[in-house]
């Protein structure tokens, strides 16, 4: 169900995105448009959570190039590359003297297609606002295990083992779809924005206990 509601509203954002840039070339021949290419730097506080499993959080160290094509009377569509260093870690705490430490590291790689839309005010300053889906593609992901004592859940030792192991082997898949919304302030070739992600399908191989990427982030861009 939730896919289908993704396919209808991506494709939703797909012809209203045609239609305004179908009206633009109509309206305005003779105006040349042009792509708008910006680099961006960021940091992204990122989670995995589910119903039946911890969360999971993730300090993210971002980079990559975004291209913005406008339209008309304001808009654009803006999408991008975008490359992300992820790490974390977590204890989690069975009895006393018991526990499992996890510290977790990866690469994705982030391409987002967003409507945008940009208001200026005063003094050379601009406001803009933009939603949108992004597509997630994990590159690599591990998770260092450290087993402390003999963690017990309902009187049965946990099935794991300290060592390093291969999360898109074990546990998750790479690909990841999220809806985002975010805004920020530009003054000349600069930007400051921020925003918040949503993900729309599990990563999780286990059916049965769903896990899910979400988070915030803050971002600088340069446009050269």
């Amino acid at each position: 169900m939730k896919f289908r509601l993704l396919a209808i509203l991506f494709v939703l954002f797909s012809l209203t995105a045609v239609e305004l840039q179908a009206q633009s070339v109509k309206t305005d021949t003779l105006e040349t448009k042009k792509l708008d290419y910006r680099f961006e730097a960021g940091y992204a506080h990122n989670y995995r959570y589910g119903d039946y499993t911890s969360s999971s959080p993730y300090h993210v160290i971002r980079l990559g190039v975004n291209a913005q094509y406008p339209l008309k009377h304001g808009f654009g569509i803006e999408t991008g590359l975008k490359y992300s260093y992820m790490f974390g870690k977590k204890q989690q705490i069975y009895t006393i003297g018991d526990s499992v430490n996890y510290s977790y590291t990866g690469h994705s790689i982030d391409v987002p297609v967003r409507l945008i839309y940009t208001l200026p005010i005063f003094w050379g300053l601009k406001v803009f606002g933009y939603a949108g889906p992004v597509f997630n593609i994990g590159l690599a992901q591990s998770s260092d295990v450290t087993v402390y004592g003999l963690p017990v859940v309902e009187g049965f030792p946990i099935d794991i083992a300290t060592g390093t192991y291969n999360l898109y082997k074990t546990e998750l898949n790479r690909f990841s779809v999220m809806l985002g919304a975010g805004g920020g302030v530009q003054w000349k070739q600069y930007r400051v924005k921020g925003g918040y992600d949503w993900g729309m399908n599990s990563i999780s191989k286990d059916k049965s206990s769903p896990q899910r990427l979400r988070g915030w982030y803050a971002a600088f861009e340069y446009d050269f």
